[in-house]
């Protein structure tokens, strides 16, 4: 019969003080090696592996804890003890791992309820389902927000880990923030251009490239794909079947070889450029002016398809403005 007595205790980690291992109440068990089952390990490599988990968890910067359920006389959980801690989750405490050790929930989280906290604990102990949660926690020791997992371990344990997300969520936060400005300012922004009776779209424009076919030389048609048009552009037509169609199909009247050049050359242009287009007929009556920029960034092109020569087309965005005289 081999006898086994374990203690592992975690300071502050100042002078003085033990550090790295798990903090833990003193335990004493007895195994009788000739009853090992198969497969078992010897008490001497259990208690390395032991010290080598309470180690890593150690290091870990998330927070760990095993409780002691205390049941009620229906046998449901009504209280929590802590058995073990380690360094992360004690850091946030004023007194050190060791003294943590014994003392129930409420008085490791004071006024916790209200955080779904112990609802998450009872919840684990009774059912066995793991409990995960987001929360936050605000006392004399620690404030902010956490991720909460808490896990069955048998009938009197639970394991808890949790992670502090203070940081993250306020990075989320400024990005929805962030984006929900931009939102605002694009839907004015719209709003401006659907106000307006000028023409107003944007135009993702394919580079207009040579390809070789049987020893000759060709050009490809280029498209140019309507990405985005305003209320003038669209008149009567719903503007969500639009988007996404040749410019020929969606205002043939804009697909001829004045304005179709004018839009190719402001492809190749840099930004901040602006062309101008005025047709007249024989007379001097001015049939349309146009307009046509590099927009501030490329058009996106989610789904763009090889070319026969195994190429993605180049593309570029464009704004075209066109006023047009009635005929």
């Amino acid at each position: 019969m081999t006898q086994v007595s374990t203690t592992a205790t975690s300071g502050s980690g100042g002078s003085g003080g033990s550090d790295g291992l798990l903090a833990a109440e003193t335990s004493t068990a007895e195994v009788h090696d000739a009853e090992l089952p198969a497969g078992e390990l010897p008490v001497g490599e259990v208690s390395a592996s032991e010290r080598t988990l309470r180690a890593a968890l150690d290091v870990s910067p998330d927070g760990f804890a095993v409780h002691l359920v205390h049941r009620d006389g229906q046998g449901r959980a009504d209280g929590f003890s802590l058995e073990s801690i380690n360094t992360a989750g004690a850091a946030p405490h004023s007194a050190g791992a060791v003294d943590l050790i014994g003392r129930d929930l409420t008085e490791l989280l004071p006024d916790a309820e209200g955080t779904g906290i112990p609802e998450a604990f009872r919840r684990a102990a009774d059912t066995g389902i793991v409990q995960k949660l987001r929360t936050s926690y605000d006392s004399d020791d620690w404030s902010g927000t956490m991720d909460l997992l808490v896990a069955r371990v048998d009938a009197h344990r639970i394991v808890a880990t949790w992670r502090d997300v203070t940081d993250q969520v306020r990075s989320e936060q400024v990005l929805v923030d962030a984006y929900t400005r931009a939102q605002a300012a694009w839907d004015c922004l719209y709003g401006v251009l659907d106000a307006v009776e000028d023409t107003v779209l944007l135009l993702d424009v394919e580079a207009v490239e040579p390809v070789a076919t049987d020893g000759t030389t060709t050009v490809r048609r280029a498209r140019t794909v309507v990405k985005y048009l305003n209320a003038a552009a669209a008149g009567a037509r719903d503007r969500g079947i639009l988007v996404g169609r040749d410019l020929g199909d969606v205002r043939p009247d804009l697909e001829t070889d004045h304005v179709l050049d004018l839009v190719r050359a402001a492809a190749t242009d840099r930004p901040g450029c602006v062309r101008q287009l005025v047709l007249s007929s024989a007379d001097g009556t001015v049939l349309g002016s146009f307009a046509a920029s590099l927009a501030p960034t490329a058009a996106p092109a989610a789904h763009a398809v090889p070319t026969d020569n195994g190429t993605v087309p180049v593309r570029r965005g464009v704004v075209l403005v066109a006023k047009q005289t009635p005929s």
